[in-house]
Order: C-alpha cells, then structure tokens, then sequence
C-alpha cells in the first residue's frame, strides 16, 4: 500500500527569520544617552570665575597686599611674549588696530591698555621677536613705537618724552661688533634696547642696525665718533629709519611744533619779533607797511609798482609831396 511505503524522515528546524530588518537609514542606537544642546554649551563656556580670599597685612595703618612668588611667576609666564606699543601724534580706532595687525602679522591677540596703549600678545617667543625685529610698522600713517613686555613695566606713554627708533650703524670697527661693544656704540644716541637678528649673527659688517629709545630732547645726530684703543678716532654714521617729528616747545613725540596748541596760543607780536633781523629794508624791496584795524600789530602788504601807460605812437597819415601829384 501507499501509506505502508511513505516513511516519516526528520527534518532539521529552520532558522527563525527576524520579525523586522534594520532599516538602512536608522543608526543603532546607543546604551548611552544623547548630550543636549544646552548642556553642550554650558560645559563650553564653563570658566571657573571664583576667587579665593587671602589676607592682607596692615602695616602703620597702610593695608599692604604681598603676594608671593609663584603668583609673580606665573603672571611674568603669561605675558612673556607680549609688545607693548602705542601710535605717535593719532588716535588708530581699536577695529582698524585689530584689522591691520591681522593682516600684518597673523595670528596675535590685540588687547587695548591705558592711555591709549595695546598690548600684542603671541603664542610664541619666535612671532614676537620677528616682529619686533622687523620694524617700524605703521598703521593709518601713524608710527607704531613697540617694546618688549618687561616686569615692572609701566603702561603710561611718559608723555612722549622719550620713544623708540631703529638706526642704522655703518662703519663700526670690527673688534666692536659685539652686543658689549655694539651697546657702548649705540649708547652715543640714547638707551640701547635691542639689535636684530642679522646684527647679531654677524652675517652683515656694512651697517649695524639697532632699536635706541632716544630722548625727545636729542639733536638726533648724523655721525659720531668712536676712539679705538690706539687713539684713532673712527666716523660712525648714523641712518634713522624713521624720525619722529618732535615738537620744540614742549619737548615730546606726540606731535609737531605746528601742530601744538602752544605755539598756535603765542600772541602774533611774539611772532613778529621771532623773525630774523637781517632782513633787508622793506621799502627797497617794493613793500609798505600798513597798520590793520582791529589789529594792534603792523603787516607787510605788497604794493604794486604803478602802471605807467606806454606812449601810443600814430601813423603819420600825411601824404608825400611826391604822392600829391
């Protein structure tokens, strides 16, 4: 029979197939979590502003803060590479600084100080040496007057007296071309500061070129001499890169004699008198001297020469003898 034929054989058991496949398009997702936007800015500009209270000493009645050196320490590390510089006779708008600087010198943080002073403060002691090497530099027209960061520093202007400014050294001996010697030659024109970086490796013997904070009462010299230790006295010349214009009644950098407000207020007599006393008699020279009305002083005004009318010459019109025939 059929049935008696078919036999029962068994089968192993499928796999069960998943009840849903993963879609493509949605990520697994984590055991952990997801962040928050607003947690993720708050831990971004979480800066720890506390600060802690230490007590001051009271001296004779003078409350006296002392610190001790670590916290000095620290401070000097963080303005290390820093300049400090200001702009001579104007007032740079701190976006255009910022803008200029940029584009100048890249990446340095610009922050403004007192009195019209900025600070640029770089990441490295390489940036701030190039730059500083590298002047003058200038902004809008106006001169750029840097120096290096120090302790102690103050961050006032000084009122201009004194600024500094690269020169140029040429014809220094040899045996002087040393930061010793070089600091003995470049002390002929004010406070040595600095020199760059060719100077100092010695790879240029034609002109020696120096950062001098020089006085504004200085007559700015074009030479000088130098003895040798034999007696010879050697011609140093002098080349400034840039000369500041000084005013004369004041003694400062900040601006011009014509531009300061106390030549301008001098009465006009003073004026007057200031000229030269060799000058030739005014009314050889064409010149009257008129008194004005409001006015207590005398001007000089020219007086045209008079015109005198050229005699007009006639054709003489009469007719000949021999015409008249």
């Amino acid at each position: 029979m059929v049935e008696d034929s078919l036999s029962v054989v068994n089968f192993p058991p499928l796999a069960q197939a998943p009840s849903k496949a993963p879609s493509p398009s949605c990520p697994p997702q984590s055991a952990t979590p997801t962040p928050q936007w607003r947690q993720l800015f708050q831990q971004a500009h979480r800066i720890d502003e506390r600060l802690s209270f230490h007590e001051p000493k009271l001296e004779n009645g003078v409350c006296i803060v002392e610190p001790p050196d670590e916290v000095f320490e620290a401070g000097v590390k963080s303005w290390a590479n820093t300049l400090v510089g200001y702009f001579v006779g104007k007032r740079i708008p701190f976006k255009v600084v910022k803008e200029q600087i940029e584009k100048k010198w890249g990446s340095v943080q610009v922050i403004t100080g007192a009195n019209g002073n900025f600070l640029f403060k770089f990441d490295n002691s390489a940036s701030s040496d190039l730059v500083h090497s590298n002047g003058p530099w200038e902004v809008w027209g106006a001169y750029l007057a840097l120096r290096r960061w120090e302790e102690g520093m103050s961050l006032s202007k000084d009122s201009f007296s004194s600024i500094p400014v690269w020169v140029k050294l040429a014809n220094v001996p040899p045996e002087l071309w040393t930061r010793p010697g070089l600091s003995y030659v470049a002390s002929a024109l004010g406070v040595p500061l600095c020199m760059d970086a060719t100077t100092l490796k010695g790879n240029r013997l034609n002109f020696a070129r120096v950062c001098v904070d020089i006085k504004a009462s200085s007559c700015f010299p074009n030479s000088f001499k130098v003895r040798r230790r034999s007696g010879i006295l050697v011609e140093v010349m002098v080349q400034y890169v840039w000369k500041p214009s000084v005013c004369s009644a004041c003694r400062v950098f900040d601006h011009s004699s014509n531009q300061c407000h106390l030549v301008e207020n001098k009465p006009l007599a003073a004026r007057v008198d200031a000229e030269p006393k060799d000058v030739q008699d005014p009314s050889k020279l064409g010149l009257v001297l008129v008194k004005g009305k409001n006015r207590n002083v005398s001007k000089l005004r020219v007086r045209p020469a008079p015109m005198v009318p050229k005699r007009k010459r006639y054709l003489n019109l009469r007719r000949s003898p021999t015409l008249r025939k």
